[in-house]
């Protein structure tokens, strides 16, 4: 009798125990998705400022002041 307890005890144990490390297995891989999403979001917004500021300088370069004409 007090062996099947303590064979429970130890089965409770090792499920919760188990159970712990699924759990902190499952944070940490949650954690690191977002931390490579909001990277990757990060990346995207970056590289669209940058295309909007080539794009509106070289608009500016190509939209120059007229030659000034000669008297």
């Amino acid at each position: 009798m007090i062996t099947m307890m303590m064979i429970l005890n130890t089965i409770i144990i090792v499920s919760l125990i188990i159970i712990i490390i699924i759990i902190i297995i499952v944070i940490i891989i949650v954690i690191i998705i977002t931390i490579i999403t909001i990277i990757i979001i990060t990346m995207i917004i970056i590289i669209i400022i940058i295309i909007i500021i080539s794009s509106s300088s070289s608009s500016s370069s190509s939209s120059s002041p007229p030659p000034p004409s000669l008297p």
